[in-house]
């Protein structure tokens, strides 16, 4: 996406949705939205049902036309016992 062209006022809505909704995703999603509504997703998610539940809540932002998702797989974390 052509950085020159963003909209940073609807990157901040859905920012803001996704901190109220879905903490988690929300330190590990970087958002990028156009002045047209269209909004890209990367970064990572714990499950397919996660990548799923994200895009619809994105989508439900007002001025949001259309998501493009680039989701990895969260690595798991490895618990220590000691």
């Amino acid at each position: 996406m052509d950085t020159r062209l963003r909209s940073e006022q609807l990157e901040l809505a859905v920012l803001a949705v996704l901190w109220k909704t879905r903490p988690a995703a929300f330190h590990d999603v970087r958002v990028r939205a156009a002045p047209n509504g269209s909004v890209w997703l990367r970064g990572s998610v714990s499950t397919q049902a996660e990548s799923v539940v994200v895009q619809q809540i994105v989508r439900d932002v007002p001025g949001v036309k259309q998501v493009f998702c680039h989701f990895a797989p969260r690595a798991p974390r490895e618990v220590c016992h000691a």
